[in-house]
């Protein structure tokens, strides 16, 4: 191969994966957006599928290990949330570290008015570490940090 073609293969290779960065934060927002959907359906198997098989989750000092343990959380967890309330998150930031993307998140519990707010009842931030998992990532891990209590907000 002559070293104009090998430069050019280097040149769109290079270039494939700057475009695959790029969309990096809209990838991880829609798989965020995917888990909201589960959490707002409550379907704690939907959820929990997100989730490698030894994936790590901690929230509020509760520390679980394994797909296994992280569904039957959400199973519990999500049987106590009164009907209407809604789980929103943002991805705020998003890094490479080898294999592993890390991302920053901010993640809220609301409750939707009838005239389209919503109240604003809880809110955490997230740290996730995602690995590829075939053409998509998976959670390896996830630390959840319950902020103070919200000002009585409404968004629309």
């Amino acid at each position: 191969m002559s070293f104009i073609r090998r430069l050019g293969a280097v040149l769109l290779l290079l270039c494939a994966s700057a475009v695959q960065a790029a969309d990096l934060p809209l990838q991880l927002q829609q798989l965020a957006d995917q888990t909201d959907q589960a959490w707002n359906t409550r379907d704690a198997q939907r959820l929990a599928g997100y989730y490698a098989d030894d994936a790590s989750f901690s929230i509020s000092g509760r520390a679980l290990s394994g797909r296994a343990a992280i569904a039957d959380y959400f199973k519990q967890s999500l049987a106590a949330v009164p009907a209407g309330i809604t789980h929103r998150t943002e991805v705020r930031r998003v890094e490479a570290l080898g294999p592993y993307l890390i991302t920053d998140n901010a993640v809220f519990l609301e409750q939707p008015g009838a005239d389209g707010s919503r109240r604003l009842l809880r809110e955490f931030h997230t740290i996730a570490i995602l690995r590829r998992a075939g053409e998509g990532w998976t959670l390896a891990a996830v630390r959840a940090i319950a902020l103070g209590a919200p000002a009585q907000a409404t968004r629309n």
